[in-house]
């Protein structure tokens, strides 16, 4: 009798688990799925969020997706979420957010509490995209036109997924960007948005990269020093690197190679209580373009000719970018307190308190190799006739 009663219970308790709704189960025409926002502030201090919202009405499969504008105010970035209430009788639901979009003002005076808020309430991903606005708003980046989908912030989040193809554009995800909050030795970064014009309309484009103390905005530098810092933190997955007459003294034309791979390795050397960094980059590519026909691509010397003048043109301008983050700000955008940190912890105890300070003068030293696999699909350059 007491075996039958324990596996009546034990039969029970099975089918109570399984017959049970989900928990958190909530109609999809009660709520407003968010893909993005934007986040600005009015003259008299309050957040303006300018949320993107996915419009799913209006029939069957083959109908197009479309998206609204919704605009909520508030004290606190969570106070204009909860203000939507006013003026949509649907929650918003945050789990589908992409991207959130930052006006440099409110960057300025520093994102923590968006960053709390996104961290903080169960439903943002924390795989969302972070941008700074380089427009007066960020606002105006959701209402520029949108190029290959009716979803704005998507649309933006996709041209980042992309920008390897490019490396002129960090790609920096919400975790990410807290970790290096936490970090020493190195300053935040985050992608830049801005706005250029396709035919005749305004359009987003990528624009760079935002640079942080703390979480405050201090400057920004543009996709083309950009990418040399991407390739000081061995984020270069693709790319053109681009020769041209003006950066160097041989006879050569311009020609531009697609890279297809590239490792970077950062090195600190202390010697003589000096403190230096030696940074050693190995680069593979393709010959993708070039306007001199006196090259010979079944020549080894000329193709080694053109990996020289490649491997100074990168050697420069890398160490130009670090010398003009060094000299114009005391912020450690490549973690090279980081590196110190994690290869001599002594060392870094006895000089952290003045990295800052030490960052603007130590010696670094860029050492690059790149090498031309192969010349595309042709073997020898276009000639011309009379």
């Amino acid at each position: 009798m007491i075996r039958r009663l324990l596996g009546s219970l034990l039969v029970i308790t099975v089918l109570s688990i399984f017959c049970t709704g989900c928990w958190d189960y909530r109609e999809i025409n009660l709520m407003s799925i968010v893909s993005g926002a934007a986040v600005d502030k009015t003259p008299d201090g309050k957040y303006k969020l300018s949320i993107e919202i996915i419009d799913l009405k209006g029939g069957g499969k083959e109908a197009p997706v479309h998206s609204k504008k919704l605009e909520s105010y508030g004290d606190s970035v969570f106070d204009a979420i909860r203000n939507s209430i006013k003026i949509s009788s649907q929650k918003l639901y945050w789990g589908h957010a992409e991207i959130i979009i930052i006006s440099k003002d409110v960057a300025k005076e520093g994102i923590l509490p968006i960053i709390d808020f996104l961290s903080r309430d169960a439903e943002p991903r924390l795989s969302i995209d972070i941008l700074i606005s380089n427009e007066d708003t960020a606002e105006k980046i959701l209402d520029s036109q949108s190029i290959s989908t009716e979803i704005r912030t998507y649309e933006i989040n996709k041209m980042l997924d992309d920008q390897k193809k490019l490396s002129k554009s960090p790609k920096v995800e919400i975790y990410q960007f807290i970790n290096a909050l936490g970090d020493e030795g190195i300053s935040a970064v985050l992608p830049v948005v801005g706005l250029t014009q396709n035919s005749g309309e305004a359009t987003s484009q990528l624009a760079g990269t935002a640079v942080f103390k703390q979480d405050k905005l201090q400057y920004m530098f543009d996709e083309d020093d950009t990418k040399y810092y991407l390739f000081v933190m061995d984020k270069i997955k693709g790319g053109l690197l681009v020769v041209n007459k003006t950066q160097n003294s041989s006879n050569a034309g311009n020609f531009t190679l697609d890279i297809d791979s590239n490792k970077t390795y950062v090195k600190p050397v202390y010697s003589k209580g000096k403190l230096s960094f030696e940074i050693s980059i190995k680069t593979k590519t393709t010959l993708g373009e070039i306007d001199d026909n006196k090259i010979k691509f079944t020549s080894q010397s000329e193709i080694e000719k053109l990996e020289k003048q490649a491997q100074t043109v990168l050697k420069q301008n890398v160490e130009r970018v670090i010398k003009a983050v060094q000299s114009g700000y005391d912020i450690d955008i490549f973690g090279f307190g980081l590196k110190v940190k994690q290869d001599m912890p002594e060392l870094w105890k006895k000089i952290k308190p003045d990295w800052d300070d030490l960052f603007k003068n130590v010696q670094v030293k860029a050492n690059a190799e790149v090498r031309i696999k192969h010349a595309g699909l042709l073997s020898n350059p276009i000639m011309m006739g009379d």
